[in-house]
């Protein structure tokens, strides 16, 4: 996240990168480790700290809101990987946590369509651009969700979504941004340790 120290107006909107910029993929395949993989070794895996530490942390991300019944097809699997046998019994393995669903790009238009006309009222030559055309209309089950947001940048009000609409917001459209998928030896996507994202200074080239 970028501060924004320059403007005179910032607003804080739903989602994270290109859920508000665009760019996502239509129908998106986001197949992602959600967490630190849980190294174990031993015998009787499934009776160990790691699978309860694993499956405790899917239990967590369920109650979050990212499966539900706005996306019944996405699922969030514990699988084991790298096992191996080892003597006398004992078993090496890696406990993983895999989200895989479909996420669609639409909801990106909402801060577009902001965008847009904040840019015409201040007078920016912009063609004129159609509601319902191509790339620029929206779901019906968002136009509720963009009345809002129109509301909340005209008068300053907190955005404050019913529960069904951020259910809908993070089964169907938010995409899980951190994550733990290698580049390498490294985790790129991985959140910060406390998971908050971190906030940088918007500083002018000098």
């Amino acid at each position: 996240m970028v501060k924004m120290v320059f403007y005179r107006c910032a607003w804080v909107l739903p989602g994270a990168h290109s859920d508000i910029g665009g760019g996502y993929p239509e129908n998106f395949h986001e197949h992602i480790q959600i967490v630190p993989p849980r190294k174990f070794l031993g015998h009787h895996p499934k009776e160990s700290y790691e699978y309860a530490t694993v499956l405790m942390e899917r239990r967590q991300m369920i109650d979050q809101g990212w499966l539900g019944l706005n996306n019944p097809e996405a699922t969030l699997t514990v699988e084991e990987a790298y096992r191996r046998r080892l003597k006398e019994g004992e078993v090496e393995l890696q406990f993983q946590l895999w989200l895989d669903r479909r996420v669609q790009a639409e909801y990106s238009r909402v801060a577009l369509r902001q965008m847009y006309r904040l840019a015409k009222d201040a007078g920016v030559p912009l063609d004129t651009v159609k509601p319902n055309e191509t790339g620029y209309s929206l779901p019906d089950e968002l136009q509720p969700i963009a009345t809002q947001i129109t509301h909340h940048i005209n008068e300053g009000d907190p955005l404050q979504l019913m529960p069904k609409e951020e259910a809908l917001l993070r089964q169907r459209y938010i995409h899980h941004s951190a994550h733990y998928q290698t580049a390498g030896p490294l985790f790129p996507f991985k959140p910060a340790p406390d998971g908050v994202r971190s906030i940088h200074p918007n500083r002018g080239l000098k």
